[in-house]
């Protein structure tokens, strides 16, 4: 073992010469050393969709995978979940080496709802030894498209738009 126990914390401090409430100097707390776990696949983030998309458009997601594993992965099962929609699971294959990082994208696109809306993605790796870095999450907007020219009297329901202030003279 690289360790005789689970985990081990180092704390480190430094007495800095310099200016410490212009923020100048290096600062290190709690620094975490530890034996990597033979599989562990961590998402990174997603990358895709946008933070704003068109509504009732196809949209791709698109996520950012990390093995902070030992061993090199050839196969995890990725998902992808718009809402409460039914989630969608795919295979990503390959080589991932040990700290290495790899973008996937989802052959299957979805079409984005009109207003704010979340996409969740996560991996189902069987021998995953850290659960915890296996999910991420990412708000978005779909915006109506509305035709051209636009025109609202404001006297019914509005398309799109919402009264926010009012103006007394």
């Amino acid at each position: 073992p690289f360790l005789p126990a689970a985990t081990l914390t180092i704390d480190f401090e430094a007495k800095v010469e310099s200016n410490i409430s212009s923020g100048s100097g290096v600062y290190l707390d709690e620094v975490r050393i530890y034996e990597p776990q033979p599989f562990d696949v961590k998402m990174v983030s997603i990358l895709q969709p946008a933070s704003q998309q068109a509504a009732n458009s196809q949209a791709t997601v698109q996520v950012q995978l990390r093995n902070v594993g030992i061993n090199t992965l050839t196969s995890i099962p990725v998902t992808y979940q718009v809402g409460a929609n039914t989630p969608l699971t795919q295979p990503w294959t390959g080589s991932l080496a040990a700290n290495a990082t790899t973008n996937f994208t989802f052959t299957t696109q979805f079409a984005a709802p009109t207003g704010n809306f979340t996409v969740c993605a996560w991996t189902s790796l069987p021998s995953d030894g850290d659960l915890t870095n296996d999910s991420a999450c990412k708000n978005s907007v779909g915006i109506p498209l509305l035709p051209v020219p636009f025109s609202d009297n404001f006297d019914g329901a509005s398309t799109f738009f919402a009264a926010q202030n009012t103006y007394t003279p």
